[in-house]
């Protein structure tokens, strides 16, 4: 079993002027294998997101397969992305990838643009924080990280 883990996703997506702020927490569990970090978001007993965080990649898979994000430095990925109208096909070009790990912390951050064919669509930043939990206890968070 992996260790018990505070999992925040915060971003900024800019479209057309206006910026929309992305910002989602949840519990889950965190596993390294072969020197990559695993995270298991859940919602209840059931998987809501897995992340895959490297020294240069992350990717950010939902539960159902479908919407899976690659970012990685000069490189340009394509997903499908579910609507309610139905998929659309991006395409993802990142920008700037970091990644800060310490002793019971991991943070990876990338900047992107999307894109529709060759139109795009918007600017973006996203944040993925792991907090790794001692006794599944939120208070034992480290200071200046924010729980629920």
């Amino acid at each position: 079993m992996g260790n018990k883990v505070r999992i925040a996703i915060k971003g900024i997506r800019s479209m057309d002027g206006e910026q929309e702020p992305v910002d989602e927490a949840g519990l889950g569990d965190h596993y390294i294998r072969k020197g990559k970090h695993y995270i298991i978001w859940r919602h209840g007993e059931s998987i809501a997101k897995r992340i895959k965080i490297t020294g240069t990649s992350m990717t950010v898979t939902e539960a159902d397969g479908g919407n899976a994000m690659d970012f990685e430095k000069g490189r340009r990925c394509c997903t499908l992305y579910g609507a309610s109208a139905g998929r659309l096909l991006l395409e993802i070009m990142t920008h700037e990838f970091r990644v800060r790990e310490e002793e019971r912390f991991l943070e990876a951050e990338a900047e992107y643009s999307l894109y529709h064919g060759n139109i795009h669509i918007s600017d973006n930043r996203i944040k993925v924080t792991v907090v790794f939990l001692e006794d599944r206890k939120a208070d034992m968070l480290p200071a200046g990280t924010q729980s629920d």
